[in-house]
């Protein structure tokens, strides 16, 4: 095969005088609109269902870590979920038992009462070992909940969409038992970082609980629960059947969008309508009870005595009452 050798500047002059454009076709056109079509479509659906953008790009890079070069320009712009929508203030709570604890002898397994006052008996410093999201969901009101969490070492994380602060303060002062164990309320060190796309989806009423309706014909609570076993960090806290339709209770709203998208693309779930419920925690904390108002009022003063403040004024070591009686 014959080789040319041009010299440098010609080659630099034929470069320049090269068009920007490029000629394929339409056939090649309507695949690369197609598959830029497919792509964005793919990447909406995984950002709906809790993917990151950090994780859409490390999918992207492959093995050998090297991102390819980004359009200048394209239809969706991961940065406008951050300038639209505004994240919702989620701070944490954790959950443990104080190291002086004690459970009155007239007290439920799971009770609010009034008064902390601090107790001396159980020291394990730890959430009861049998507790579950359940039972955490139905002792916390007061706002609605963006994630539950039980960590290993018995303690438990709660993340509020709104109503943290009003719920801490009514711990303070209300006692809290569960399972005949006191539990200990305090802000908790790490802060849940809430993306973008829940933020949006909490703005058009999502919740961590989520209704089928019209399941109760086509679906029961195994099989619900096993369609949703394999998603990770989903916990299924309870599924009740009420009026022909499936009310399924999870233990965080970002969980529950995944589950969500994914049981809309299940046959099982064709024809059904899956829709948002909300949240039980989001009911009004509870107020005092009227026994321990009555208790506090029925508890009698003690008597004040009144003495003499002058008494020690008396110098010749006489008191008032000899001085009247001498009268």
């Amino acid at each position: 095969m014959a080789t040319v050798t041009i010299g440098k500047s010609y080659f630099d002059a034929l470069l320049r005088s090269l068009s920007n454009n490029v000629t394929i076709s339409k056939a090649e056109h309507d695949y690369l609109v197609q598959a830029v079509r497919e792509y964005n479509l793919l990447k909406n659906a995984l950002f709906r269902g809790g993917l990151t953008a950090e994780t859409l790009d490390t999918l992207l890079s492959g093995q050998s870590g090297a991102m390819h070069e980004e359009p200048a320009s394209t239809p969706y712009n991961i940065n406008a979920w951050e300038e639209t929508f505004v994240k919702p203030h989620s701070i944490l709570v954790t959950i443990t038992v104080p190291h002086s604890s004690d459970l009155s002898p007239d007290s439920e397994n799971t009770a609010v009462g009034e008064g902390l006052q601090p107790r001396a008996q159980h020291s394990s410093g730890r959430v009861p070992n049998r507790t579950t999201h359940k039972d955490l969901a139905g002792i916390i009101r007061g706002g609605r909940l963006l994630d539950l969490f039980l960590r290993n070492d018995q303690s438990a994380a709660v993340s509020f969409v709104e109503g943290a602060q009003d719920f801490l303060t009514y711990t303070k002062r209300n006692d809290i038992c569960l399972h005949t164990k006191w539990l200990e309320f305090r802000w908790n060190d790490r802060q849940f970082h809430v993306p973008p796309h829940v933020s949006n989806k909490i703005a058009g009423g999502a919740t961590r609980n989520i209704i089928v309706r019209g399941a109760a014909g086509k679906l029961n609570t195994d099989q619900i629960r096993d369609h949703l076993d394999h998603i990770h960090n989903l916990v299924v806290v309870d599924i009740k059947f009420k009026n022909g339709d499936a009310y399924i209770s999870t233990n965080s709203i970002h969980n529950a969008l995944f589950a969500r998208t994914y049981m809309m693309s299940r046959t099982a779930y064709k024809g059904l309508r899956i829709e948002w419920y909300p949240d039980e925690c989001a009911a009004p904390l509870p107020k005092p009870s009227l026994r321990a108002q009555t208790l506090a009022q029925a508890i009698p003063a003690k008597p004040v005595s009144i003495t003499n403040r002058y008494t020690l004024l008396d110098i010749d070591g006489t008191d008032a009452d000899s001085d009247e009686d001498e009268e």
